[in-house]
This record gives structure tokens, sequence and C-alpha cells, in this order.
């Protein structure tokens, strides 16, 4: 399991974003406020774009320097000009102190941060060092210690961050999550199940925390933990899509293929959407009926119709199959091979020999071409009276 970085990451740009707006003035208006504009695009996280617009803004416009660097910095770090970012972050620093504005330690925070995203863990821990005073008071400045130490193997030093941070910071959860993390590289997936309930239950952790460790955990080859926690989290956020989705995703990597079914069902009576997945499902588990009685909510024609031609035939149900050949013709899918060679199967499966030839006479697609070859010559047998026709 990894620690998310990047989304922490964003949080701090948002927050140092949020203080940079509330000390503007609003800057002397052109044709087009490019500065203004920039600072939408990276609260939006649009970085790439808001870079367009900074470098359209004029030398001479009417916007602090310290503003400028800032959003400047936060913009090239996260485009990946790491360098360049810092040098605009350090020029604010200095910036703030001259225009004699207060300082956000989350300015602090996203320099240091930078070198962890780089890749630089010694650089990140020299930077927490170089602005130790500015930070110490500050729980994400300890979280990015212990990543930057167990990032160059030095995990007991970071172990004993976290815990020394559990004790300075009793209200914090970051530390709490962070130990979850390192248990979890570790390998010590039982000691960091147990936490993560506590850790949960404990903090009303929101659906996406639920939804992370338990993905986590699935990843991590843990499928009875990452269960284990989806059926809690489905307890909790009964109505929660994403946790829904992602629990029948782990029952279908599984190959639990009926319980997959169940929750997409769960999930049509809120969404038809999920209807098609449901009667899907439930098809390939051989649950004939539930397919057919979910396949007649589909709202698509042509799903449905393709859908139903499948549950037929795997029921053995040739004449109900050949007889949705107009049906079919009428929606335009008598051109596609795979239904074209279905109901040329089940055509010659009730003795339709000649519809059958008609039909195969439209696969010529590879894999279906392969497969008519050898129907053909069962029907050659049978007219033959060398071989069983049904």
């Amino acid at each position: 399991m990894k620690f998310n970085f990047l989304q922490k990451f964003k949080s701090v740009s948002t927050l140092v974003l949020t203080y940079l707006m509330m000390i503007s003035s609003a800057p002397a208006q052109d044709d087009v406020d490019f500065y203004s504009i920039a600072q939408r695009l990276v609260q939006d996280a649009q970085y790439n774009r808001a870079l367009t617009y900074i470098k359209s803004i004029p030398e001479d416009a009417d916007i602090s320097k310290a503003r400028m660097s800032l959003l400047k910095g936060i913009v090239f770090v996260n485009t990946k000009a790491f360098e360049e970012g810092r040098k605009e972050l350090e020029r604010a620093l200095l910036q703030f102190k001259d225009e004699e504005l207060k300082i956000p330690p989350e300015v602090y925070l996203y320099y240091c941060q930078s070198f962890f995203l780089q890749g630089d863990f010694t650089g990140s821990l020299k930077s927490l060092e170089k602005y130790s005073k500015e930070l110490a008071r500050e729980p994400k400045a300890q979280i990015i210690r212990a990543n930057s130490l167990w990032k160059l193997d030095r995990k007991e030093e970071a172990w004993q961050i976290v815990l020394k941070g559990e004790e300075n910071f009793p209200n914090e959860i970051l530390f709490s999550r962070q130990k979850i993390v390192f248990m979890m590289e570790l390998g010590l997936y039982e000691n960091a199940f147990q936490l993560v309930l506590q850790y949960l239950v404990e903090n009303s952790a929101p659906p996406q925390e639920f939804l992370s460790f338990a993905v986590n955990f699935r990843k991590a080859k843990q499928e009875k933990n990452s269960l284990k926690l989806f059926e809690v989290a489905r307890l909790r956020f009964p109505r929660n899509e994403m946790i829904l989705l992602e629990f029948a995703n782990s029952y279908y990597e599984k190959g639990k293929l009926y319980r997959a079914a169940e929750i997409f069902e769960e999930l049509s009576r809120r969404n038809t959407k999920y209807v098609k997945e449901a009667s899907e499902l439930y098809r390939r588990a051989g649950y004939p009926m539930r397919a057919l009685a979910l396949n007649r909510k589909i709202q698509d024609s042509e799903t449905k119709l393709k859908q139903r031609l499948a549950i037929y035939i795997d029921q053995s149900d040739f004449e109900l199959a050949s007889s949705m050949e107009m049906e079919l013709n009428n929606l335009g899918l008598g051109k596609d091979q795979d239904i074209s060679y279905a109901l040329a199967y089940s055509h010659f499966q009730i003795g339709k020999i000649q519809q059958s030839k008609e039909l195969l006479r439209r696969v010529t697609r590879e894999d279906l071409y392969r497969k008519s070859l050898a129907l053909k010559s069962l029907m050659s047998a049978c007219l033959d009276g060398q071989g069983a026709c049904l």
C-alpha cells in the first residue's frame, strides 16, 4: 500500500491557494484577467492549462510579486518542473517577508513535499531540517519526514517518527493511517487489518477511506480482509455506488459471479444502467431465469436482444433462439457476425439446415470462420447420412 502523497500534496496546494486569494487585491482589469483564471484552474488541479495562462500574464501586471511567485511555484511543481518550481517558492518566501505578509506553514510544506515528489528523499529531509522551526507544530511535516526515511530504508527511524507523532499530536489521525501503511508494506496484514477497523470506526471515516483500504488489501492479495472491509463499508454506506461497484468487482475477480451479480442487481434498483451487468453476471453464473428476468428491464433494445439470444443458447433453447432472427434483423443486427453465427448454430440444432447455410455465408471473421467450417462439416455429414443431424 503506497501513501498517496500526490493527493495530500494537492490538499496543501489548495490551502496555499486559498490563503493566496484571501490576501490578494484584485489586479488591474485588462481585457482578460489571466491571473484570476490561472488561480481558478489551479483550484481545479488543471495545472497545464494554468501554466498557459500564467505565461500570458503581462510583466507589468499590478500583482504582488509574492503572490505571483507562489502561484508559479505551485504550477511548476505540479507539472513536474521541480527545480523551477522550488526556485519560485524560495523567491515567494523572500517576497512574503519583503511585503510584510504572514507566511502560512503550508508554503513550507509545499516546498518540502516537492523534493519527495521528485524522488529526492534526502533533499526532502534537508528541507524539513532547514524549516524545522516554521514546521515544528505541523503534523504533516512529520509524515513527510517519516515517508522520506522509509524510502531511504531507514524504517526504524520512520516508525519512531510516527509513534512520536501520535504522542505529540494525539488528536491527529494522520499518524494512525501512516502506521497502517507501514504495516502493510512490511507484510503485517493481520495487524494492519485490526488497526484499520479501529481507525475507521473511531474516526467516523468517510466512504473514500473504507474504499481505499479495502482496495489496497485486495491489491496485496489479502482478499479475505478486503471483502470484510467492503462488507463493513456496505453496511455503513448502503447507498454508496462506488463501494458497491468495487465490492462487486472483488467478487468478480475471485470468480464468484453469483455474488457479484447480486450486488449489481442491488445497484440496478437505483440506477437502471447496471441492469445489463447484473443480467450478464447471472447468465455467466448459470442462473438463466434470473438473467432473463433482468434482461426484460434493459432499455436498450440491441443490448437486450443480444443478451437474450446468448441466454437461450446457454439453455440449449434453440427454438427460441432461432425464432429471434426476424427481430434481430429488424434492428439491423443481421450483419453482426457473432449474431449470424449464433443464429446459424441455433438453426442447425433444430434442423433448419438451409437457413443455417445462408447465415454462415456472412461469416468471414477468422475466429468465427473456423467455427463455421466445423459447423458446415457437421451439416454435410448430416445430409449424407454419415452423422447425427441433431
